[in-house]
């Protein structure tokens, strides 16, 4: 009887919380979608990666860094609205983390990474928006 009821147990405790098929995340590589607004011009692009000092975007075809101190707001598919860049100011921790989930490379990209990105967009450098 007690190997019946656990069992039932481990079998309703795998069938609860979020399912693949309802978080996108899982259902594609890509990161999710980003619109930062640096005052009067929008970028939109893929999250790639959450740095210390910005965002590592896809634009068109285009890997781009764009500093926190330059996002005046941003709005990223499939997030909360709680989760945002705003005042040219870093996200707090918990936000970064959050962000860095929904990233294509949540490990973080490498220097040599970054290297191999940029050669596979035909870029020779990583164009940065901000100082």
């Amino acid at each position: 009887m007690r190997c019946l009821l656990l069992a039932l147990a481990l079998t309703t405790g795998c069938s609860m919380g979020t399912r693949a098929r309802a978080y996108p995340p899982a259902l594609d590589p890509a990161g999710r979608l980003v619109q930062v607004n640096l005052n009067q011009r929008l970028i939109d692009g893929e999250l790639l990666a959450v740095s210390d000092t910005g965002l590592l975007l896809l634009q068109q075809r285009q890997v781009i860094l764009v500093k926190y101190s330059v996002i005046s707001n941003s709005i990223f598919e499939d997030l909360p609205p709680s989760v945002v860049v705003r005042n040219r100011e870093p996200p707090s921790a918990p936000v970064r983390e959050q962000l860095r989930l929904a990233s294509r490379f949540p490990q973080g990209v490498t220097p040599e990474r970054l290297q191999v990105l940029l050669l596979a967009y035909g870029q020779d450098s990583l164009k940065v928006f901000g100082p």
